[in-house]
């Protein structure tokens, strides 16, 4: 009996290690959080300043969703990379949108600067 105990304990160990191994992260948080990362690239207007990085963000989400898709092991890893590389693309999207935004409102400060100088000057030194 204690042969056959062994044995079973044994082949319940293989089963589990074996579907341990073989189970993948599952991408779908990742998928999550690239597509809140995308969605806040677009409202940062990203469209606008960064439009490479927003697709670029945007085709590795589609390739993510695909993999997932699939559900094999491999395939699922590659989603989650995919899923993590689109949002550290979408991010790098917001961020360049947000400076760039941030760049033409210092730029219409500083011209509207400009004109009230002009305007001050012309007041104090008439011709």
């Amino acid at each position: 009996m204690s042969k056959l105990f062994r044995t079973a304990v044994i082949a319940s160990l293989a089963t589990f290690a074996v579907g341990c191994a073989s189970t993948a992260p599952k991408p779908f948080a990742a998928l999550a959080k690239a597509e809140a990362s995308i969605e806040q690239a677009k409202r940062a207007d990203a469209r606008r300043f960064d439009p490479a990085n927003l697709d670029q963000a945007q085709q590795k989400l589609t390739a993510a969703r695909a993999d997932a898709q699939k559900r094999d092991s491999k395939s699922l890893d590659r989603s989650r990379r995919l899923a993590e590389q689109a949002e550290l693309d979408a991010e790098l999207a917001s961020a360049n949108a947000t400076a760039a935004a941030a760049d033409v409102a210092a730029k219409e400060v500083n011209a509207s600067i400009d004109a009230l100088r002009s305007e001050t000057n012309r007041e104090t030194n008439p011709r």
